[in-house]
C-alpha cells in the first residue's frame, strides 16, 4: 500500500472484518458492514460492492464481487473473488479462486487456489501471484512474479517475469519486455508467436550485477521460505485451536491482558526475546550446561509459537468482541476468528515497513501476555504459606 502511515491505525479494523466474516458464516446471517471515514468494511456470505468506495475497501465473504470502483486499496478474502471494477491503488486478495477483469492502478498481491487475469485485466504496477493454477491473459505493467503448479502467460508484461512452477506455458499472445526466468523440473512450453525481449533463463544463476528484487523471491530458497511460512501458520492454527478447546477461560484471560496492558506485555516479550537466547548461549559455553541448554532451546521455540498464537488469538477475540460479543464463549467461533486473524497477518506481511512492524509488536504483546498469565496462574496467592 502506498499510504503506509495509515496502515497501523487500521489493523484492528481489518481484523474485525475478517473475524466478522467467520462469525457470519457460522450464523448464516446477513452481511456486516461498517464505514471508517471514506473506507468501507464488509463481511458476509455473498457480498457485492455495488456502490463506489471513496477510500479503501475491505471485504471478506464466501463469494466476493467488486462491481463498483474503489478509489483506494482493495483487500479481499473469500472462497471466490471476482473483481470487475477499477481499483485506484493496490489489490490484495486471498481465496479459493480469484478472477480479475478490470484496471488496477497499483500493484496486485494475490494468493489463491486459482488466479485468472482475463484479457480485460490491466495491472499498472507489479503483480505477485501464488496458487495452484495461474492464468495471465491481461496486462501487467512493471513485472510479474508467480509461484504455482501450472502457469499460463498469454498477455503483455512490461518488465521481467519470474516463474517457479511445475509447468509453464507461454502463449502466442505473450509479450514480455524483460527477461523470463523460470525454475521448474522441465522446459517451458513457448509458443512461436510469443515475444520475450530479454531472453529466457532456466534454473540458472544470473550475473551478480543484475540482481534485483526478484533474485531472492524467484529462487528455490524463496519457494521454500513460502512453504515454511505456510507450515508455520498451519502449526500456529493447530496449536491455537487445541488451546481454545482445552483452555478456553485461560486463553480468553490472556488475550484480554494483551488488550488491557499492551505496553507491559510488549516490554516483557521483548525482554524474553533477548534474554533467553543469551541464557542458552551461556549454558552452552559452560559445557556442563549443554543438556539444559538444549532443553531450554526447545522450550524457547515452543514459547515463540505460543507468543504468535496468543497475538493471533487476541486479534480474533478483539474482533468477535466488537462485532458479536455474545459469541466470545463459543470455541468454534473463536477458532474461525483465529483462522481469519492468521489470514490477515499473512496479508500484512506483504506491506513494507508497517506490516512487519505491526506483526512484531503483536507477537511481542502475545509473548508477554502468555508469560504473565502463566506466571500469575502458577504464583501462590498472596498471604499463602508453604510447608
Amino acid at each position: 500500500m502506498r499510504r503506509h502511515s495509515k496502515v497501523g491505525s487500521r489493523i484492528c479494523a481489518i481484523s474485525a472484518l475478517v473475524a466478522a466474516s467467520c462469525v457470519t458464516f457460522v450464523a448464516a446471517g446477513s452481511a456486516s458492514e461498517a464505514t471508517f471515514g471514506t473506507d468501507r468494511f464488509v463481511a458476509g456470505d455473498e457480498v457485492t460492492v455495488q456502490q463506489a468506495v471513496a477510500g479503501d475497501a475491505f471485504v471478506a465473504a464466501r463469494h466476493v464481487r467488486v462491481a463498483a470502483p474503489v478509489a483506494g486499496d482493495a483487500v479481499l478474502a473469500g472462497g471466490s473473488i471476482d473483481v470487475r471494477a477499477e481499483v485506484g491503488d493496490d489489490l490484495y486478495a486471498a481465496g479459493g479462486g480469484v478472477r480479475i477483469g478490470s484496471h488496477i492502478a497499483g500493484n496486485a498481491r494475490i494468493a489463491a487456489g486459482s488466479v485468472d487475469l482475463d484479457p480485460r485485466a490491466h495491472i499498472e504496477g507489479s503483480a505477485t501471484l501464488t496458487g495452484g493454477r495461474i492464468g495471465v491473459a491481461g496486462a501487467v505493467g512493471r513485472g510479474l512474479q508467480v509461484f504455482a503448479q501450472r502457469v499460463v502467460v498469454d498477455g503483455a508484461v512490461g518488465g521481467d517475469v519470474a516463474v517457479t512452477a511445475r509447468e509453464l506455458i507461454i502463449g502466442p499472445n505473450a509479450h514480455i519486455d524483460g527477461e523470463l526466468r523460470y525454475r521448474g523440473p522441465g522446459e517451458p512450453a513457448i509458443s512461436a508467436g510469443s515475444e520475450i525481449m530479454g531472453g529466457v533463463v532456466r534454473n540458472g544463476v544470473r550475473d551478480p550485477r543484475d540482481y534485483d528484487d526478484w533474485s531472492w523471491n524467484g529462487s528455490p530458497a524463496g519457494f521454500l521460505l513460502g512453504v515454511g511460512r505456510f507450515l508455520w501458520g498451519l502449526g500456529i492454527f493447530a496449536l491455537g485451536s487445541v488451546m481454545v478447546l482445552l483452555m478456553p477461560a485461560f486463553t480468553r484471560t490472556t488475550t484480554s491482558m494483551a488488550g488491557r496492558e499492551p505496553l507491559p506485555c510488549i516490554g516483557i516479550g521483548f525482554a524474553l526475546l533477548l534474554a533467553v537466547p543469551l541464557a542458552i548461549l551461556f549454558l552452552f559455553l559452560t559445557l556442563v550446561g549443554i543438556p539444559l541448554g538444549l532443553a531450554t532451546m526447545f522450550g524457547y521455540g515452543l514459547l515463540v509459537m505460543l507468543g504468535y498464537m496468543t497475538g493471533a488469538l487476541f486479534v480474533g477475540d478483539w474482533s468477535i468482541g466488537r462485532f458479536a460479543p455474545g459469541k466470545l464463549q463459543s470455541p468454534g467461533v473463536r477458532i474461525l476468528a483465529l483462522f481469519g486473524a492468521l489470514l490477515l497477518i499473512s496479508i500484512l506481511r506483504q506491506v513494507p515497513v508497517a506490516g512487519p512492524l505491526a506483526i512484531t509488536l503483536l507477537f511481542l504483546a502475545g509473548l508477554g501476555a502468555w508469560t504473565r498469565s502463566v506466571w500469575r496462574a502458577l504464583r501462590p496467592p498472596r498471604g499463602a504459606t508453604t510447608a
